[in-house]
C-alpha cells in the first residue's frame, strides 16, 4: 500500500465541510484535498469500515450524516431526528452507531437497518454531566464525563448502567480516554491538569490506578493545555498534544506506566488533532491557530521525529481521520 485516505473537517465560515486527502506513504508527501462533504459547521466525525459518519449543521439544520467512502460524490444516507445542539462525539460498533451531546448530556444508540437508523435508546445523563468521548471496547460503552469526573460504564448489549464506573479525583475533567492495544491499560486525560490517569483493567471489570502522569516538566508555569493523546501501533510509546507550547510530548509505555521521553515541536501554532498510519512510520499534526497540516516521518521503535517530509496548509482544520485504502 503506498497511498492511504485521510479525511479534514474544517469549519471556515466559507468553506465549512470535510476534505479528502491523500497520504504518498513512501515520500511521506501529501496529495489532493477535494471537497468531500459541504456543511454550514461540523462538530465531529468518525470513519469506519468505508463509511464517514458525520455530525454535522446543513441548512440550520443539526443531523448524523452518513457518507459512503467507495463513491466519488457523497450522498446521505440517513438523517437523525433533529436536535438544537451538534453532537460532540460519535462512534459506530457493529451495526450500531452511538452519539453523545455535551449540551443535552444525552447518548443516543441507533442501529442500522436498511440503509437507515432506527433510534434504540437515549440515555440520559446527570445535568452537570458534560460528557466529552464515547467509546466501544469489547462489550463496554465507556462515557467520559468532564463534569462529574467520572469515566461511566454501560453494557454494551443491554444498555444497561454498569455498578463499576471510575471515579476520578474532584476537579479532574476528563477530557478524552484511550485503552491500550492490550485491553490492560486505559489512558484519561486530564487535559487542564495536564495530567494522565493509568488505570490497570483487572480481569472481572476492575479498575485501579496506577499512575498519575504529569504531562509537563517540572516547574513549568506557561499555560498549556493538553489536547489529544494518541497511541503509536505498536503499543509501545503514548503522544500527547501540548497547546500553548505547541509541542507534541512523547511517553514510554512501561508495563502501562508513562516514562517521559520528550518534546517535539510541532511544526505550528497549537496543535489541535493528530495521526498515525497503521505503519507507525508517519504522524500527521494539525493546527488550529497556523491551519497548517505538518507530516513527520517517525522511527516507530524509538518514538522519536526523524523529520519533517511535508506541509498542507488548510482553512481552519479542526479534525483528522483514516481511511486505510489505496
Amino acid at each position: 500500500m503506498s497511498k492511504v485516505i485521510f479525511y479534514v473537517g474544517t469549519n471556515h465560515n466559507q468553506s465549512a465541510g470535510v476534505y479528502r486527502y491523500q497520504l504518498d506513504t513512501l515520500k511521506g508527501a501529501i496529495e489532493g484535498g477535494s471537497l468531500y462533504y459541504d456543511c454550514s459547521s461540523f462538530q465531529t466525525f468518525h470513519y469506519s469500515r468505508f463509511e464517514l459518519l458525520v455530525s454535522a449543521q446543513k441548512e440550520n439544520d443539526p443531523a448524523v450524516i452518513y457518507l459512503d467512502c467507495h463513491q466519488e460524490i457523497p450522498y446521505q444516507m440517513d438523517k437523525r431526528m433533529m436536535t438544537d445542539t451538534l453532537d460532540c462525539d460519535i462512534t459506530q460498533a457493529d451495526q450500531f452507531v452511538y452519539t453523545a451531546n455535551d449540551i443535552s448530556n444525552i447518548i443516543t444508540v441507533y442501529k442500522k437497518e436498511g440503509g437507515k437508523l432506527r433510534l434504540v435508546k437515549r440515555i440520559k445523563l446527570k445535568e452537570n454531566a458534560r460528557c466529552k468521548q464515547i467509546l466501544i471496547y469489547e462489550n463496554t460503552i465507556y462515557i467520559v464525563c468532564k463534569g462529574s469526573d467520572m469515566i461511566l460504564r454501560y453494557d454494551k448489549e443491554t444498555l444497561e448502567p454498569s455498578d463499576r464506573h471510575i471515579e476520578l479525583a474532584k476537579g479532574s475533567a476528563p477530557e478524552a480516554l484511550l485503552i491500550h492495544q492490550s485491553g490492560e491499560y486505559l489512558y484519561i486525560l486530564s487535559k487542564e491538569a495536564n495530567e494522565i490517569y493509568v488505570y490497570k483493567i483487572g480481569k472481572h471489570g476492575t479498575y485501579r490506578c496506577q499512575q498519575i502522569c504529569s504531562l509537563l516538566p517540572k516547574g513549568w508555569r506557561k499555560s498549556c493545555i493538553s489536547r489529544k493523546m494518541l497511541l503509536s501501533p505498536n503499543g509501545k510509546y503514548l503522544y500527547v498534544l501540548i497547546d500553548g507550547v505547541s509541542a507534541v510530548a512523547c511517553f514510554e509505555i512501561v508495563h502501562g506506566n508513562l516514562k517521559e521521553c520528550g518534546m517535539m515541536e510541532s511544526g505550528g501554532l497549537n496543535p489541535y488533532d493528530a495521526l498515525i498510519d497503521e505503519t507507525g512510520r508517519w504522524m500527521l499534526v494539525l493546527h488550529k491557530d497556523s491551519d497548517n497540516l505538518i507530516v513527520f516521518e517517525m522511527n516507530p521503535e524509538s518514538g522519536e521525529a526523524i523529520k519533517i517530509t511535508d506541509e498542507k496548509i488548510l482553512s481552519c482544520g479542526m479534525q483528522l481521520t483514516w481511511a486505510y485504502r489505496i
